[in-house]
């Protein structure tokens, strides 16, 4: 979010907390100023900003980053019990938006009251370049993954890919957008020890860099998250893959975007369980896309659902 800001121009301040003590942030802020956080586990960070009266955006990924604890504090007060009384406080002042399925039952596992209506908002996308495929590509040969950062959760769904891919002996390269290499290289090199596919990495693309680049060299994009609608909204046949913390199961299928429930851009294997346990082989998913009429047909059902 840094960097796009940075390349948006943006008048904005980032407040590094190794640098600044969470007594001295009255310093830096005035009345005016619009607060982002993206964790509300530290509870003295709130108490040192409140009396500023900012108003105060939390944006909020994974649903457990809501019911993050300071474990100390939990004789003193039952958080889990006030974080719920938060949230419904928030609901009712309509100042809670949820963007899917896995951030309300993290709610309501925890015991939270259910929602009248879902405060549902999809995450918005933007096509900068206003490039759209509405036919096979002549020279796109690549199949992409976009997966920024150095968790292990974003490269296991890569590894499950290489190893289809190479069971299937596919004859095309993955390109690797991301902005450090290292992790994936090592993990790969653990866990596929022969692999036979060419991979190739792509640092640090951005906005309308990252469009064209998607559109010229990819015929068949591979995500979870915003990374999904990112090939899917240039019209490119998009699989929506699902992350875990651990190797995917032998049995995991693969499925498009379009097949998403609930706006869930990918959801968490645990124990071996697939989240949404439908889908197809990926030689099923090339297969369907060999041709024209089948590329044309899943390039516009995936852009339509983005849309």
């Amino acid at each position: 979010e840094y960097k796009g800001l940075i390349e948006l121009n943006a008048d904005f301040i980032h407040i590094d907390s190794d640098d600044v003590n969470i007594s001295r942030l009255r310093d830096y802020l005035c009345a005016e100023d619009v607060i982002i956080l993206t964790h509300i586990g530290e509870t003295f960070l709130l108490e040192e900003i409140k009396v500023l009266n900012n108003k105060l955006l939390f944006y909020c990924v994974f649903p457990d980053t809501f019911f993050t604890y300071q474990p100390f504090l939990n004789p003193i007060f039952n958080q889990r019990r006030a974080t719920l009384d938060f949230i419904d406080t928030l609901y009712v002042h309509k100042s809670l938006l949820i963007m899917d399925w896995p951030n309300v039952k993290a709610i309501y596992d925890r015991g939270g009251k259910e929602f009248k209506v879902i405060p549902y908002l999809p995450v918005p996308v933007t096509n900068h370049t206003g490039l759209v495929r509405k036919s096979p590509p002549s020279n796109a040969s690549k199949i992409t993954y976009i997966g920024r950062g150095n968790d292990e959760w974003k490269i296991f769904p890569v590894i499950k890919l290489l190893e289809d891919m190479n069971h299937g002996s596919v004859k095309t390269s993955l390109t690797i957008i991301t902005d450090s290499n290292d992790l994936f290289i090592d993990m790969i090199q653990k866990y596929i020890p022969c692999n036979i596919i060419e991979v190739e990495y792509i640092n640090n693309l951005h906005g309308e860099k990252l469009e064209r680049y998607l559109f010229e060299n990819s015929f068949l994009h591979i995500a979870m998250g915003t990374s999904a609608l990112e090939g899917a909204k240039l019209g490119i046949p998009t699989i929506l893959i699902d992350y875990s913390k651990h190797k995917f199961p032998d049995y995991y299928k693969f499925r498009w975007i379009y097949q998403s429930e609930d706006y869930c851009l990918g959801g968490e294997i645990k124990d071996g369980v697939i989240p949404y346990d439908t889908g197809k082989s990926l030689k099923e998913m090339l297969d369907s896309i060999s041709f024209k009429e089948g590329y044309t047909q899943e390039s516009e059902s995936c852009r339509k659902y983005v849309n």
